[in-house]
């Protein structure tokens, strides 16, 4: 972690020595009375539209992501970080916009989960006491729990995937007021390319939470293949969606 950090502020050191004259910008992004999320970062003063320097953003005050922008792109080391504990959550690096080099994955442990190289397009470790070592593969004429590799990876994680849920799921009224609680399964293939489809809910509770669990899984989009002998294969996964009185859990 100190060596990305030391990177960075170098970086900073030289931008601030050889770059035009800068302005900061601060924006809240959202706000209400439970929390707040907000920006920092500079700009141009002569062109107040060009993103260039220091990029931070913060929840309730705690900082969850740092970076750096070059002439309105993001370009050298990114990072973030949980906004309970300030474990980091993702690193890697920015050139001209796009991910390159190998990128790191944590969980909400602060374990690491994979990294994956996006200059080459492949994972490169996966952590084996985080990460399962069977997945259920599907071929022409069956679907089995095999050994692999890995098995599908989310991209960015488990906290990614439970970020994008948190965000965008909703729990509907009319089984609130039927006092309904728990559990829809649904699932997906994930194929060779890593593109998912075939979604269908495989354990029902009740019809409006079946409905909200299936449009919420078509938002995770972006997977990584699971890998077999070398090759990437098609597997089954499972999107657990929980619906409680007292809120939504992942």
């Amino acid at each position: 972690m100190k060596t990305p950090v030391i990177t960075l502020l170098l970086s900073c050191i030289v931008f601030a020595a050889t770059a035009q004259e800068l302005k900061i910008v601060k924006n809240t992004l959202n706000s209400n009375p439970f929390t707040e999320e907000r920006e920092e970062y500079q700009v141009l003063k002569a062109d107040k539209k060009i993103k260039h320097g220091t990029y931070q953003r913060l929840f309730n005050g705690k900082l969850v992501e740092t970076g750096f922008y070059k002439n309105n792109q993001k370009d050298s080391i990114w990072s973030k970080f949980h906004s309970y504990s300030g474990a980091i959550r993702e690193q890697g690096n920015y050139t001209k916009n796009e991910r390159t080099g190998i990128w790191q994955f944590y969980n909400f442990k602060n374990e690491l989960e994979y990294s994956y190289d996006f200059t080459n397009r492949k994972v490169v470790s996966v952590n084996e006491a985080t990460t399962s070592k069977t997945a259920w593969v599907v071929t022409n004429t069956d679907t089995s729990q095999t050994a692999v590799e890995h098995p599908a990876l989310f991209m960015g994680g488990k906290t990614a995937f439970g970020e994008i849920l948190a965000r965008n799921i909703h729990f509907p009224a009319s089984t609130m007021r039927k006092g309904v609680s728990g559990q829809v399964f649904v699932t997906l293939i994930v194929d060779e390319t890593g593109k998912p489809s075939g979604h269908k809910v495989s354990k029902s509770l009740d019809k409006d939470c079946d409905a909200e669990a299936l449009r919420v899984s078509l938002l995770l989009t972006d997977w990584l293949p699971a890998m077999k002998d070398g090759k990437t294969v098609k597997s089954l996964q499972l999107v657990p969606v929980s619906f409680r009185q007292e809120g939504i859990k992942r």
